[in-house]
């Protein structure tokens, strides 16, 4: 491997956990701040949603999840014949799976239940489904930590295998 792509595959590679690293902090954000008031007491608190200045999720997270995924294929792709490959392609299928989830489950159940509107009383039955959903969503975020501190541990395999270092010096 040249020293200029190796470089270039370091650099994918760190991206790729500095966008893992930043979905699990904007994760987190929303499990301490965002979604426990959300849940607390629906419809009622479904208000930090509404109006011209609510609270939009779909901001970031559309944006935000494709160049993620992009970026962990892209690293597969420039690690495929390093011993980094075991290290990413477990966390590609991880992402894929917790995105799967958010595509079926996740943001479905969250827009129809944002999307039933304020209310001036609390529904218990609402409630207790936005708790589920925090609960739940609070496990798929978790499953992404140990995957991303394992493609982290894959900073420390090389990029080449001892005999091209031998044949490069």
């Amino acid at each position: 491997m040249s020293a200029t792509r190796i470089r270039i595959t370091e650099l994918v590679y760190v991206t790729a956990c500095l966008a893992l690293s930043i979905v699990i902090g904007a994760g987190l954000y929303e499990h301490v701040v965002v979604w426990p008031r959300w849940s607390a007491a629906p419809p009622v608190s479904f208000s930090m949603f509404a109006g011209d200045f609510g609270l939009d999720p779909s901001v970031l997270w559309p944006r935000l999840h494709p160049g993620v995924m992009l970026t962990v294929i892209a690293t597969l792709a420039l690690c495929w014949r390093t011993p980094r490959r075991r290290y990413v392609t477990p966390v590609l299928g991880l992402y894929a799976v917790t995105l799967v989830a958010t595509q079926l489950y996740f943001a479905p159940q969250a827009i129809a239940m944002i999307e039933l509107g304020v209310g001036d009383v609390v529904d218990p039955a609402l409630q207790t489904r936005a708790v589920t959903w925090e609960r739940l969503s609070a496990l798929r975020g978790l499953l992404l930590v140990p995957g991303t501190f394992w493609m982290l541990l894959g900073l420390r395999q090389p990029l080449s295998a001892p005999d091209d270092a031998r044949a490069a010096g």
